[in-house]
């Protein structure tokens, strides 16, 4: 206290003390008063003995002391020695002044040693618990002595109390009266608030002595929920602390050894009058106390959607507690809020924080043992069922929740049992399993996942293609088939402090009907183990007779990924030409270090393939029991060296060898003989272009020249192609020999490109070349040039010139093929149509020697694999055919029409007469007589019809009926429109 004065007034014969600036310190608070008036009652001048009479103040500030850093102290200040410390009524303690860096107030913090100074406040305990219920006495004592030293007509009045904790959390408390009247055996508090400013709004209470019991009744209004600080998680995460206040009652009965011998506390709800979206309701809590039992008569309310009673006793005699709680429903993320960091392991917690989610129903909480165990965090007493619906769980970052988890929950002696009813994990459906941890509070405790689960083929590869990517991709759309499977999660370390949270997983999968890029591999057995460093994939099935094995290890520990296969795959998997079926028999092994080196090594049985076509004039030679050996080392990431690829059997002899680097292909053949094939090749593939060298002896082209074009969607890289071969073999024995090509395209440009040879059979030239103004190809026998490329056998002799536009913006090219000087002979459909035609002279001659035409021009456009043929003629002397229509060049269909004309070089001399030509041929043909016919179909099946009225009735005839008829028709309408105007005219209807 700075000054101290004792006031005698004129006139009064009582005298009264005032001191200013008076501050007390106490370990949990400080209290600053700046003027107290202490008034005393003299019974007489020369007795020692005074009385209180009332003591007063106003703007008494309270400090609550808090948890803070960084303090030092400036003075001391002896705490205040009054009536009540004299007496040892409360701890004498020192304390100085210090001086709060982070906000510049003056505080009192505790420097004696009781070893509370800089400590945190830890909760009850097992060892302060029996301390906590002697601070309890002694504060009953000090209530007990406090009433029975306060004189009747005695009063303390405090004004205008603000109490501080700090600077956002502040309260008022307008007046606080105590005080007795004339009855000494009863006094009355009362605390009033005014504007909702304080933690309520009013307290009223009684205490009433009867033989030394003291009994204490009250009632309080708006009393807020922030005072409940051991709830204060619970309380501030619904901003209760502040939205809701409590009105009720309370009763106690203290006797004379400073027990609470008997008691009750009855609580209602009030308005929830700050936030209308926070519903508080149904409050009701009836708590009594009698001969050391608190029992809960009654303790429920409402928050929102979830209701929470709870009954039970505690019997503080015995240390016992039985309690039951029921919640109807709370968010299983809530517990992270509402369960104290002490009751389970804080990795535990982390961990449950981080990766559970849902909703937790009809909660029952039952709790028989004592209340030291309750206090100590202890669970073993503690039972606990719960209903989870929508609940999800999340193992590992690398993996998907487990969603839609609905069960039944059960915590009992400190394990944890979960019943899986249903849920989702990726493409997983769970139909069953069990979630369990025994013996939660120890640090070795395990959390363990069993069920049971189907899905479809490519759900087993989901889960662990994070780790297989690098090596196999796996398509789902190439993967089906159902899979039906067993599991079983171990979650380790989750109560070790200093131990990472570990997983391992095991899955026993049956998969009915496996198919792999359409190929059935049947019923197929897999077992898969992983975990957040290893993999573990065995699978196991009879494909073609054969046990198909597949073995799959991979490791972190050992930076390592190992894998082989053995077995008969379908031919499909290798993705290979549509008309190879069959069997493959593999052997293959690969390990793959976590730096990306390693090897693949392995060979391929190819005796039980079944192969529709050839290539390279190999005739399906598979039985031959022809073998691919390969050898690949891995030298990093991107990079790879091709030791062999081997490609061996009877009259086969190919090997190759290369490398990979920086994303680019180089691969070159050190032998690459077939029958009729002996070359080599070099090849090198890249991101931005492709390059093919081929020269050698002889290369056989003839049954893979149908393939060429097939899937021409462009050229998306650039491309160079040289080759030099001495022979090449086409379709129909047909040899080009000195062949030269080269091919060089630059972003789809092709220009300059050229390709030179000569034809063995007659040492004729043969020239195709591409230039800006497109493709030219040139031959001095048509012929030899038709059968090479499979075209035709028909033509015989010849010299063509073919011409093909660039593309236009239209996405057409337009472009014309010329012939001089050739015959047709044997060409099966235009024998029919002369044979139809009534032309036996000339069918014979195709048969035999062949037709000779002098010239063929036939003008085309190409789009989208179609060409579309405009009016073209075959001009010879004893026959002339016009031809107009649709080739159809991806199915091999057409769709043509036109005109035969017999006899033609004479026709063609009429047509030059003026005037009679035109009279005789009827202006649109080229001769007197002509015959129509239209074809269509494809090479094996066709249709050709000849329309015989035409080919009898000459062409002028034709003219004139066409005249004829069209006169005929002009009248006829006018004859009709004549009549029915005159029946309109007749009846009025005009």
């Amino acid at each position: 206290m700075e000054n101290t004065s004792v006031v005698w007034q004129k006139g009064s014969k009582d005298p009264y003390l005032v001191i200013t600036d008076l501050a007390i310190a106490n370990p949990n608070f400080t209290i600053k008063v700046p003027e107290l008036f202490v008034h005393f009652k003299l019974s007489s001048l020369f007795k020692a003995s005074t009385n209180l009479s009332q003591v007063s103040a106003d703007n008494v500030h309270v400090y609550i002391k808090r948890e803070e850093t960084n303090v030092n102290p400036q003075n001391s200040l002896d705490l205040l020695d009054n009536h009540y410390l004299s007496n040892n009524r409360l701890p004498s303690v020192s304390f100085q002044r210090v001086t709060l860096e982070s906000r510049k107030k003056e505080t009192w913090i505790p420097v004696s040693s009781t070893g509370m100074t800089g400590k945190k406040d830890t909760g009850m305990t097992g060892k302060n618990f029996k301390m906590t219920e002697s601070s309890a006495k002694n504060l009953l004592k000090t209530i007990r002595e406090f009433f029975f030293d306060l004189n009747a007509d005695s009063k303390i009045e405090f004004t205008n109390i603000a109490i501080d904790k700090s600077s956002e959390d502040e309260f008022f408390i307008d007046k606080l009266y105590i005080g007795k009247g004339e009855d000494f055996n009863v006094l009355d508090i009362h605390v009033n608030t005014k504007d909702g400013k304080g933690f309520l709004d009013d307290l009223s209470i009684t205490i009433k002595n009867r033989n030394n019991l003291l009994n204490v009744y009250g009632t309080f209004y708006d009393l807020k929920l922030g005072l409940l600080s051991k709830f204060s998680t619970l309380v501030k995460s619904y901003n209760l602390d502040k939205n809701i206040g409590f009105k009720g009652s309370f009763s106690v009965k203290i006797n004379k050894k400073d027990e609470i011998v008997d008691g009750n506390i009855y609580v209602l709800n009030t308005e929830n009058y700050l936030n209308k979206n926070l519903a508080l309701t149904n409050v009701n809590i009836n708590l009594t106390y009698s001969n050391g039992i608190i029992s809960v008569k009654n303790f429920h309310f409402k928050l929102n959607d979830t209701y929470l009673s709870l009954i039970g006793k505690m019997n503080f005699g015995t240390s016992h507690a039985l309690l039951r709680i029921n919640i109807s429903k709370f968010a299983a993320k809530d517990l992270c809020t509402y369960i104290p960091d002490s009751v389970v392991n804080s990795k535990f917690k982390s961990w449950y924080c981080d990766n559970i989610d849902g909703d937790v129903l009809n909660t029952i909480v039952s709790f028989n043992g004592k209340i030291n165990n309750l206090v100590d965090d202890d669970l073993s007493d503690i039972v606990i069922v719960a209903d989870i619906e929508n609940g999800s769980v999340k193992f590992d970052e690398d993996f998907e929740q487990v969603k839609e988890l609905k069960g039944d929950l059960i915590i009992k002696n400190n394990d944890l049992e979960i019943t899986v009813n249903s849920a989702k994990f990726q493409n997983f459906t769970v139909n069953g399993g069990d979630i369990a941890m025994k013996s939660l509070n120890k640090e070795n405790s395990v959390l363990t996942i069993n069920g049971q689960a189907v899905s479809d083929a490519y759900g087993l590869y989901e889960p662990i293609k994070f780790k297989l990517d690098d090596v196999v991709k796996v398509e789902r759309d190439k993967v089906s088939g159902m899979a039906k499977s067993v599991f079983n999660f171990r979650i380790f370390n989750l109560n070790a402090d200093d131990k990472k949270v570990d997983f391992s997983a095991n899955f026993h999968s049956e998969i009915d009907n496996l198919a792999v890029y359409n190929a059935s591999l049947g019923k197929y057995d897999v077992k898969l183990s992983f975990g957040s460093d290893f993999i573990d994939l065995n699978g196991s099935g009879m494909v073609n007779n054969t046990q198909l094995l597949f073995d799959l290890k991979s490791s972190n520990r050992n930076e390592s990924f190992a894998w082989n296969l053995t077995g008969d795959l379908p031919a499909q998997i290798l993705d290979f030409d549509e008309n190879i079926g069959g069997y493959i028999n593999t052997n293959i092994e690969s390990v793959i270090n976590q730096d990306k080196t390693g090897h693949v090594n392995g060979n391929m049985d190819l005796s039980e393939l079944e192969s529709r076509s050839s290539y390279f004039g190999w005739k399906n030679r598979f039985e031959d029991h022809n073998k691919v050996l390969f050898s690949v080392k891995l030298k990093g990431a991107d990079e790879l060296l091709i030791d062999k690829l081997d490609v061996i059997g009877n009259d086969l002899d190919i090997k190759f060898s290369g490398r990979v680097g920086n994303g680019n292909l180089y691969l070159n053949s050190s032998s690459f003989k077939l029958p009729d094939n002996d070359f080599s090749i070099e090849i090198e593939s890249g991101k931005e272009k492709n390059a093919i060298t081929i020269y050698g002896e002889k290369i056989n082209l003839s049954d893979i020249l149908g393939l060429l074009g097939k899937n021409n969607n462009g050229l998306n890289k650039d491309i160079e192609i040289s080759m030099n071969v001495d022979n090449v073999i086409m379709k129909e024995g047909v040899v080009i020999k000195n062949a030269k090509l080269n091919v060089t395209c630059t972003k789809g440009n092709c220009n300059g490109s050229q390709f030179t040879g000569q034809f063995l059979e007659d040492s004729s030239n043969i020239l195709a070349e591409y230039s800006g103004i497109g493709l030219e190809i040139y031959a001095d026998n048509a012929g030899i040039l038709s059968r090479s490329l499979g075209i035709s056998k028909s033509i015989k002799n010849g010299k063509l010139s073919f011409y093909l536009s660039p593309q236009r913006e239209s996405g057409e090219h337009y472009g014309t093929l010329s012939i001089s000087n050739f015959y047709i002979k044997d060409a099966p459909l235009l024998t029919t149509l002369l044979s139809m035609s009534s032309l036996p002279g000339i069918v014979n001659a195709i048969k035999n020697e062949g037709v000779y035409f002098y010239k063929c021009n036939a003008p085309f456009s190409y789009k989208d694999g179609t060409i579309e043929i405009e009016e073209s003629w075959l001009e010879g002397a004893e026959l002339g055919i016009s031809t107009g229509g649709k080739l159809d060049i991806r199915n091999y269909k057409f769709q043509v029409a036109g005109q035969v004309i017999p006899a033609y070089s004479i026709n063609k001399s009429l047509l030059k007469i003026p005037i009679i030509g035109k009279l005789l041929t009827g202006g649109k043909s080229r001769g007197i007589v002509s015959i129509d016919y239209k074809a269509s179909g494809d090479d094996k099946n066709n249709n050709v019809s000849v329309d015989l009225i035409s080919s009898l009735t000459p062409n002028l005839l034709k003219r004139l009926l066409g005249v004829f008829d069209r006169i005929m028709t002009k009248t006829n309408e006018a004859v009709i429109s004549g009549l029915k105007g005159g029946v309109k005219k007749k009846f009025g209807l005009v």
